[in-house]
């Protein structure tokens, strides 16, 4: 049996050009739209991940104002807060506060120990509208006396007053006597300071001011005999 032949006529060759022409273009039309489809799927993640970012730059820019006094604020609390930090502390300025302390409330400190010069930190922060490197140190001291109940508290928030400098109270310990009615208080302070280049040292204000050098350096002596100055009104004794 002899196979067919067939011919192919200008009609079916131009409907199969026609063919292979559809074809191409649909496999290039699909291959690039689906490069194109991946692409834009991209970029549509892309603008969803900024548009968050933007939102969250408005929101910080319609709360500016709220930042710029927040950050007012907080240079006015780091200001204060330095303002009670001395530049250096001397066992004689410790020794003046206890002094004032011990005018205010008419309390006797028996026993006094005073160390200076504990590095604590290091930071950076403005004064006088200047960068400072600033070192922190720590003045520490222990003391011993007799106080009553309210005199203990009294001592308590004269410590952390903010009309004193930065002072904080490490451990406390007393125990009740019961001849007396007072509290044995034991107790140890830690009181900060801080130092920077151009830092000016000032002695701690004293209304005893005396002359370097002398034998006398809290005016304290009479007749010979050691005794502290003038003291305002004793503290109430009772509960």
């Amino acid at each position: 049996m002899k196979g067919k032949k067939f011919t192919l006529t200008a009609a079916n060759i131009q409907l199969l050009l026609a063919f292979v022409g559809v074809a191409v273009f649909l496999a290039g039309y699909l291959l690039g739209y689906q490069k194109l489809s991946e692409k834009n799927d991209t970029i549509e993640a892309d603008i969803r991940k900024q548009s968050a970012v933007l939102d969250e730059l408005k929101n910080y820019e319609s709360n500016a104002p709220l930042y710029r006094s927040g950050i007012e604020d907080s240079k006015s609390t780091i200001n204060k807060l330095l303002s009670r930090l001395p530049i250096d502390i001397l066992p004689e300025d410790y020794l003046l506060w206890y002094v004032d302390f011990h005018n205010h409330f008419g309390l006797e400190l028996p026993s006094i120990s005073v160390t200076t010069g504990d590095y604590v930190t290091d930071f950076t922060t403005v004064i006088n509208g200047q960068s400072a490197y600033v070192s922190g140190y720590r003045a520490g001291s222990t003391f011993q006396g007799e106080f009553s109940y309210k005199g203990l508290k009294d001592f308590i928030k004269y410590v952390y007053s903010e009309d004193q400098p930065v002072t904080f109270l490490n451990n406390i310990s007393f125990s009740y006597d019961g001849s007396t009615g007072l509290l044995n208080v034991t107790a140890s302070l830690s009181r900060y300071y801080i130092n920077y280049e151009g830092a000016v040292y000032v002695p701690y204000p004293t209304s005893y001011p005396v002359t370097i050098g002398t034998d006398d350096p809290f005016n304290t002596i009479s007749s010979g005999r050691a005794v502290l100055p003038e003291t305002a009104p004793q503290a109430e004794t009772n509960n």
